[in-house]
């Protein structure tokens, strides 16, 4: 796995600027480039989950891969949201979106129990829930629909 910063870290929505960095952990998953993997934020799919999911998934799938989402409701601190994922999962990668301190909903890769790996630059990673009131886990798996 090769860890990479965010190629966009100016997120302004009302100015049309997104920031990468869902793509960015997609990418460190795959051990790509970010610049290899399409960034999914646009202004047709950034206020739109459903769509932004199924472009996602549409790359996903011409990988052969898909990906599994849990939604973790409530106001768990971190750390005991991760400990609680890596108790079963000591092994596995996968993507943990949140909070940032700038108050921005940010992903992070984690594995097992830990955040290993923070896209933007400030290294600040994830402290609370997105603003919808959620956690959000993202796990690669295989399509199992091929």
């Amino acid at each position: 796995m090769r860890f990479h910063k965010q190629l966009i870290t100016n997120h302004n929505p009302e100015s049309g600027i997104f920031g990468d960095c869902q793509r960015t952990a997609i990418a460190c998953l795959l051990d790509k480039h970010p610049s290899d993997v399409p960034h999914f934020a646009t202004p047709e799919t950034w206020n739109n989950g459903e769509t932004f999911d199924l472009k996602i998934r549409e790359y996903l799938k011409e990988l052969g891969l898909d990906w599994f989402c849990l939604a973790y409701a409530g106001e768990a601190d971190v750390e005991c949201l991760l400990s609680s994922i890596g108790s079963y999962n000591k092994d596995n990668y996968y993507m943990l979106c949140g909070r940032s301190m700038r108050g921005i909903n940010h992903v992070v890769v984690c594995k097992g129990n830990k955040i290993i790996h923070d896209p933007h630059p400030s290294d600040e990673k994830v402290c609370s829930p997105c603003d919808d009131g959620y956690w959000w886990v993202y796990i690669l798996t295989t399509d199992m629909n091929k």
